[in-house]
């Protein structure tokens, strides 16, 4: 099996609960942010394209997953409430 083929069966096998989907995508919205609004802006610090890409993937990783989780404590935290409100009811 290629390398590519066994990465993509451990991102799909790691996609087993709406969280983990939840922040798989928001790394990925992330990520393109990041390679269209923010290489321009990193790329005139003169840094060499190889250290530019490695910024720009951490960036993107480290944001989406912070806003992947962030998201999914606040829909958690929305869901509660509405139980809560619905079963005092």
């Amino acid at each position: 099996m290629s390398e590519t083929a066994g990465t993509i069966i451990k991102l799909l096998a790691a996609l087993t609960s709406p969280k983990a989907c939840v922040k798989y995508i928001t790394v990925a919205v992330a990520l393109l942010i990041s390679w269209k609004y923010l290489e321009p802006v990193i790329s005139e610090t003169q840094i060499s394209k190889e250290q530019l890409s490695i910024v720009l993937l951490l960036l993107g990783v480290g944001c989406g997953s912070l806003v992947g989780q962030a998201v999914s404590w606040a829909t958690e935290f929305l869901w509660k409430q509405h139980k809560s409100k619905r079963s005092g009811a």
